[in-house]
């Protein structure tokens, strides 16, 4: 039995739980377009028990070659904004991260833009890794938990939702429910 304190809790706790697979452990990887929600996610974790273990020596260099020196490539991994990321970024941070060998772009489209993309350039670009981002869980078994300050009028709010990754307006209330799940998988493994 998992005791959730608040009736918020329980209904977000629920909704993660019937969404997303059982984590294998506590350790987290947290991604995030800003500085801010990197440091509140991770201190979130250390509250909850989850670990936010630095990535490998290998993966911190391949992350590091592709951001602006602004970035934090160790875990938080924060990317912040510019112009010229793309497929390849958000290939390596979701595959490499989630447990894949590197993945290598199949367009690199971002870095061939000379002048400011078009509406449509970057409509494809989001949409291309937003499909990517759903599936996920179901390809690595690993939960997604997300966080926003936009609601579900964002469009990437509204396809992660759609496609069963839960996304909590503060990071805080992300790491609530990923800590729901890491102690439900900490029981099953326990009581089988």
């Amino acid at each position: 039995v998992i005791r959730a304190h608040t009736v918020e809790d329980l209904f977000e706790w629920a909704g993660a739980l019937s969404l997303q697979p059982i984590p294998r452990g506590r350790n987290m990887a947290i991604l995030t377009h800003s500085g801010g929600p990197a440091s509140s996610l991770a201190d979130a974790c250390n509250r909850w028990g989850l670990k936010v273990p630095l990535f490998s020596e290998r993966l911190q260099a391949r992350i590091k070659e592709l951001l602006p020196s602004t970035g934090s490539f160790r875990n938080p991994v924060d990317l912040t904004f510019f112009m010229d990321m793309g497929v390849e970024i958000d290939g390596l941070l979701m595959h490499g991260v989630m447990g894949s060998t590197f993945f290598k772009s199949v367009s690199e489209i971002a870095r061939k833009w000379v002048k400011v993309p078009s509406y449509e350039q970057v409509r494809n670009l989001f949409l291309g890794t937003m499909e990517a981002f759903i599936k996920l869980p179901r390809q690595y078994g690993k939960p997604v938990i997300t966080s926003s300050f936009a609601d579900r009028e964002d469009d990437a709010v509204k396809m992660a939702q759609d496609n069963g990754i839960p996304c909590f307006r503060a990071p805080e209330r992300a790491v609530s429910a990923m800590a729901a799940l890491c102690r439900y998988g900490e029981i099953r493994k326990r009581d089988s």
